[in-house]
């Protein structure tokens, strides 16, 4: 299904509990929200790595995560609740 903005929201995984709104992906296919897993918002960079993920309701600290100049993720960095 496709939102106003070119967002996806799908299920269909054949796993309980999961409603059309668990699961919303951008115009090329990318996770960007998963509400089964409290994740508000999943940020991509330019060459398809994952920048940050967000957390609702301050249920985990959100992370951002680094890479190398190769593009091999090198670390993650749990960024602290205020």
């Amino acid at each position: 299904m496709l939102d106003s903005k070119g967002v996806v929201s799908t299920t269909d995984f054949g796993t309980g509990g999961i409603t059309p709104q668990d699961f919303v992906y951008d115009e090329i296919g990318q996770l960007i929200a998963d509400d089964d897993e409290n994740i508000d918002e999943i940020v991509w960079d330019v060459y398809n790595k994952i920048k940050e993920i967000k957390y609702s309701l301050n249920t985990r600290p959100d992370i951002a995560f680094e890479y190398d100049a190769s593009g091999n993720r090198i670390g993650s960095v749990p960024e602290m609740l205020f």
